[in-house]
């Protein structure tokens, strides 16, 4: 039996299964749910002082981005003369196949939404629905001559960080606030005079 162990860690070195723990995945959208709030802060303050170096103070960032990665990868040099990567070695797999799989569905299943809404709207299959998106086409049309388009990008990234943690844990509440205006909102559509509304008229 001991000749056969030694026959298979010797022909199968890739067989034998090792018995330490592996390091634990590391999941993306623990950042955005502040699972741990020092470090998805820290990503939060990076991101906001780049995109506020970028737009204010006029940094290129192509080249920003390229000294950077020259600085980290010089940083790792040190520190492997210093013989401390051991001590630093990062986990193989960083993001777990299962937060990938579930991802890319999620990703598929809105892309997929979105373009049979698209090609519904366009050909005109829901008259309500195109003539919804004229209106808030020119809506927006309109107002993108007031508002700035470094501030909505702006609050569109702090909103990746906000609206999905406040929906995770705060979605009771905002559907209690939700809810009347959502009423409201039905009463006043429910008003609005439609041509089904007149009777005993033929429409050619």
């Amino acid at each position: 039996l001991e000749r056969r162990r030694v026959f298979d860690a010797v022909c199968f070195p890739r067989a034998q299964v090792s018995h330490r723990a592996s390091p634990p995945g590391f999941d993306g959208m623990d950042i955005l749910m502040w699972k741990q709030p020092t470090v998805t802060g820290g990503v939060l303050a990076a991101a906001n002082a780049l995109f506020l170096a970028v737009v204010f103070m006029d940094l290129p960032l192509t080249p920003f981005l390229c000294k950077v990665s020259i600085l980290v990868i010089f940083v790792g040099l040190v520190l492997k003369f210093a013989h401390l990567t051991d001590a630093l070695q990062m986990p193989q797999e960083m993001v777990p196949k299962e937060s990938v799989e579930k991802v890319v569905r999620l990703a598929a299943a809105g892309l997929n939404l979105a373009a049979s809404r698209t090609a519904s709207t366009v050909m005109w299959k829901s008259n309500g629905r195109t003539l919804k998106a004229l209106v808030g086409l020119e809506v927006v049309r309109r107002l993108s001559l007031f508002v700035s388009v470094p501030f909505m990008v702006f609050l569109a990234l702090n909103s990746v960080f906000v609206v999905p943690y406040a929906l995770e844990t705060k979605w009771d509440l905002i559907q209690q606030h939700l809810q009347p205006v959502k009423d409201k909102a039905t009463t006043l559509f429910s008003m609005v005079p439609k041509y089904t509304d007149i009777k005993d008229v033929k429409f050619d």
